[in-house]
């Protein structure tokens, strides 16, 4: 028993009464087990994403398609504070509410497209157009040269040119206002007056406001023609209550085409000098002479026929911008047009496909129709010649 004790490494006492027992605290026990981690709750953040079509909670993160309808994933950005992965439509992180940081990207994204875009083309200085590529050196609208001045402009420099201006390839005729005369030529192309001639500026309304009675105002092309003139000397449009008389001196072959301003019509001229066809009628020369301009409030005219030459308020910015906004309107509605008239062909091949394949149907079930009363028929005949043996069997068995 002793070694019995000692093996364990405890300490005997004697006792008489009591037998001796190994001390509790020398005996050697079997650790605790360690206490359990509390477990702390975190928000954890949704490890999946959801397809904008669907909504079904895709939880492969590097699938880039959705596993239910196979949707395309759209593009997503990380918020800042949370790490939420969020869609590229949204303005705002869905957890949190923080703000995107696409918002500012995207606006200086928009403003250097803005000037890319200004930078990639030029404005006309003829008619103000402003979508021309910086490619082509011509507008698109009105043909004229990128680096061509206006006519308010030509005229401006024209009146005040001197020594140390530069020449120009055009000269500006000083009774019509045609400003394609070449340099070579010393009379007008147009009116046929000479180059160096110089005419009093007419004018058919006074700075007073009072109509001069001693001049009329071509409604086609807005120039002011003595009283006595039958006919238009630019246009030959007949004058008011008046009939075209021929003139002597022809339009050249560069004049052939002459735009009739009024509606925006073109005149033909013919061999003889004299427009084959103008739009202008009694009637419509006395309404356009008490109708008023909305832009500059002068009669005689409206925005549709009012020119540079006619209209002091042409070249305004706003009205401009009016012009920009119909011709833009118009170019819409001929593309809306467009799409229209390419739909109606696709929806008209789409029937033609239709229709194509209801006779290849309706023609194989005639072919199928035929066999079968062919198989109805051959089979009533095997049925009547089965019938007929039988009954002569049944005939000799008697």
């Amino acid at each position: 028993r002793e070694a019995r004790l000692r093996r364990f490494g405890a300490t005997t006492k004697t006792s008489s009464d009591s037998s001796v027992l190994p001390s509790n605290n020398n005996i050697s026990r079997r650790p605790a087990p360690a206490a359990a981690p509390v477990a702390v709750v975190q928000n954890v953040l949704p490890q999946y994403w959801k397809c904008s079509v669907c909504t079904f909670n895709n939880e492969n993160m590097d699938a880039t398609k959705c596993e239910a309808c196979t949707t395309d994933r759209k593009s997503t950005w990380q918020c800042q504070s949370c790490t939420f992965a969020n869609e590229i439509d949204s303005s705002e992180c869905i957890m949190c509410n923080t703000p995107s940081p696409h918002n500012s990207s995207q606006k200086s994204k928009d403003i250097v497209k803005k000037e890319t875009q200004s930078n990639m083309t030029w404005i006309c200085k003829f008619c103000s157009f402003g979508e021309n590529s910086n490619e082509i050196s011509t507008c698109n609208r009105c043909s004229e040269h990128r680096h061509q001045t206006s006519v308010a402009s030509r005229a401006t420099a024209e009146s005040s040119s001197s020594s140390t201006s530069r020449p120009s390839m055009t000269w500006i005729c000083k009774f019509c206002s045609f400003q394609e005369n070449s340099n070579e030529i010393s009379t007008c192309n147009r009116c046929s007056k000479d180059r160096s001639q110089t005419y009093v500026e007419r004018r058919a309304i006074d700075e007073s406001g009072t109509v001069r009675s001693d001049i009329w105002r071509c409604t086609a092309c807005t120039f002011e023609n003595d009283l006595n003139a039958t006919q238009c000397t630019i246009c030959n449009c007949p004058a008011p209550g008046k009939t075209a008389v021929s003139r002597s001196n022809p339009p050249s072959a560069s004049s052939k085409n002459n735009v009739c301003r009024d509606n925006f019509t073109t005149n033909s001229f013919s061999n003889s000098g004299q427009p084959e066809s103008c739009s202008l009628t009694t009637s419509k020369i006395e309404t356009l002479k008490n109708i008023s301009c909305g832009a500059c409030k002068l009669r005689g005219h409206n925005r549709v026929s009012a020119t540079a030459q006619n209209c002091p308020a042409y070249n305004d910015p706003a009205e401009v911008d009016l012009r920009e906004k119909k011709y833009r309107k118009c170019q819409e509605d001929a593309i809306a047009a467009e799409r229209e008239v390419e739909q109606r062909k696709i929806d008209v091949d789409r029937a033609k496909t239709r229709r194509e394949e209801l006779e290849r149907i309706q023609k194989e079930l005639e072919e199928d129709n035929k066999k079968n009363e062919k198989y109805m028929a051959e089979s009533a005949k095997r049925a009547e010649k089965k019938a007929a043996s039988l009954r002569r069997k049944a005939n000799r068995r008697r």
